[in-house]
């Protein structure tokens, strides 16, 4: 709510063009096609396992197959677009959320 407050009086477009906003000033490069299983954060290091999807040309079928591979990568900033249910899976990630929202999650 915090970033609500402080952004909506200056943003048109509601709480959309605040996330806009926020992605265009930080230069956001979107992943899509990742399973996180953990987070470890280091310092000022965020550590991030998991698995991506890579797409590939099968061009014997000419159809597009994907293939997925591990990965382990360090960043300085991570944003989380993860169904609210699945939280709870990811090894390291609970300990950001509020008791609240760890609550409400429990639940489900």
């Amino acid at each position: 709510e915090g970033l609500w407050e402080h952004h909506a009086p200056t943003t048109p477009g509601g709480l959309r063009g605040v996330l806009c906003r926020l992605l265009e000033t930080a230069r956001v490069k979107p992943c899509f096609g990742v399973r996180v299983d953990g987070v470890v954060v280091r310092g000022e290091e965020v550590h991030v396992k998991g698995t991506a999807r890579k797409s590939c040309a099968n061009a014997d079928v000419g159809t597009t197959v994907s293939q997925f591979s591990e990965f382990l990568e360090v960043y300085d900033c991570v944003v989380f677009c993860i169904p609210a249910p699945d939280v709870l899976e990811i090894k390291g990630l609970q300990k950001y959320l509020s008791s609240e929202s760890l609550h409400v999650l429990k639940k489900r």
